[in-house]
């Protein structure tokens, strides 16, 4: 009855190896304690519904899988059978999903419940199961207590109460309490690619840094101003955790600069680097038989690219949070088999995880993201199993812009992360943006002088 984390690198085949794990129980491969019965449940990001649909049927089809979707739905299941549903879903219905006492329970990108104070985390903790295994490429992104959440789901208990957790990471040198996390090890698999996967074609990795035009140096100098008042303000007058919130939503108005200033005012007119140097690397790319995909977090200036690629007459899918679950499964399929190279435009959030993209071969970051594991996860859309060519990522970045001092306070989340998939205690355990990181991003050096 012990619980697991499947943390393998992304792009190593997890959802493969929990339907393996499915199909053993089956067949009576792995024997369980007797007298368990009940239905399997598979929780997954909205996301990610159709490609565990579509898996399941081509690896596993002796297994009945009921979707537990849509206006109608209801719990039928049978023991043996699974039950696919989201953690939306979950969250809004608890009351009737606890009710039912299941065998395998997986959580699929649990990252997704890291957060141990969210109605969603608190909900899939209510649910009932014989074993469960979290599956996740990036166990922990920010700060240790998401390492905390996703090992007591799976783990109840093993690393005792939040609270003494917590003071553990302020008594232990460095922020990592080596002791506690060795008690993990043993409920936790990790194998990164150079490990599992020799063979897989390379991906390299560029920053490609771009000067802003003198429209965007005297908008971002005046955004900079007006930035740096509104944190100061914040945190003079606010809690801490008001101040933070505020800060890092006065912070998007720089990056929006750095992105294009039609994001800040409207103007059709406005022109951005980042979008210029995009289309026309795509153009050559498409002319050369290359497909690519686009992130961005920002919708609305995937808004732009997609107008500006539309304007070129190249061809492109797109996918956000507003793509309907339909319309996803489609595009995604259209796009791996079409015998045309293409553009896919993708948020972060929404296509950032779980989904097969390998027929692109070019992937580009048009913001930065705070963790770069998040950013990673992304990539790895092309770069994982299945890929024949080498992966080129390019992240296009504005110079002496906060987007550097983005790039630099990184480093600090990959070192916790390998600080606790490596046992390499480097970093602090601390993930939280403070006022000091804040005035770091508006320091000099990121303003244009």
């Amino acid at each position: 009855r012990f619980g697991a984390c499947l943390a393998d690198d992304m792009g190593l085949g997890k959802t493969i190896q929990a339907i393996c794990l499915l199909a053993a129980i089956q067949e009576g491969r792995i024997k369980t304690s007797s007298g368990v019965k009940g239905p399997h449940l598979i929780v997954v990001p909205t996301s990610l519904l159709f490609n565990w649909e579509q898996e399941l049927a081509r690896f596993y089809p002796g297994l009945k899988v009921h979707i537990y979707s849509g206006k109608g739905r209801t719990l039928d299941a049978q023991s043996g059978d699974v039950v696919l549903t989201t953690y939306g879903l979950v969250r809004r219905d608890i009351e009737a999903l606890e009710r039912t006492a299941f065998h395998v329970i997986v959580f699929d990108e649990a990252q997704a419940v890291k957060n141990l104070v969210a109605d969603t985390t608190g909900a899939v903790r209510r649910l009932k199961g014989f074993f469960k295994i979290a599956m996740t490429g990036t166990p922990v992104e920010n700060h240790l207590g998401e390492y905390f959440s996703i090992m007591d789901l799976c783990l109840p208990g093993l690393l005792g109460d939040y609270e003494r957790f917590a003071g553990s990471l302020k008594r232990a040198p460095g922020g990592t309490p080596e002791r506690l996390l060795r008690r993990t090890r043993p409920f936790i698999l990790r194998r990164t690619k150079e490990q599992a996967l020799p063979d897989l074609p390379p991906k390299i990795e560029t920053d490609v840094f771009l000067e802003l035009t003198d429209r965007q140096k005297a908008l971002y100098q005046q955004t900079v101003e007006h930035v740096r008042s509104t944190i100061d303000e914040a945190y003079r007058r606010k809690t801490q955790a008001q101040a933070q919130f505020i800060a890092l939503t006065a912070i998007l108005k720089l990056r929006q600069a750095c992105l294009s200033p039609r994001l800040l005012t409207g103007q059709s007119d406005e022109s951005s680097p980042k979008l210029s140097f995009l289309i026309e690397r795509l153009q050559i790319l498409l002319e050369e038989g290359h497909s690519a995909l686009v992130f961005s977090q920002f919708t609305s200036f995937l808004d732009l690219v997609q107008e500006a690629c539309a304007a070129h007459d190249m061809p492109y899918s797109r996918l956000d949070g507003s793509t309907a679950l339909g319309a996803r499964k489609a595009r995604v399929t259209a796009f791996q088999h079409s015998e045309q190279p293409g553009v896919f435009l993708l948020s972060l959030k929404a296509g950032g995880q779980g989904l097969n993209l390998t027929k692109a071969t070019y992937v580009f970051h048009l913001d930065p993201w705070w963790n770069p594991a998040v950013e990673n996860q992304a990539s790895d859309r092309a770069h994982r199993i299945g890929q024949k060519q080498t992966v080129s990522v390019m992240r296009i970045l504005m110079r002496h812009t906060v987007e550097e001092k983005m790039t630099a306070l990184k480093q600090r989340k990959l070192a916790l992360y390998e600080a606790v998939m490596r046992g390499a205690v480097r970093g602090t355990g601390q993930g939280v943006l403070t006022k000091a990181d804040f005035d770091f991003l508006l320091s000099p050096s990121a303003v244009l002088l």
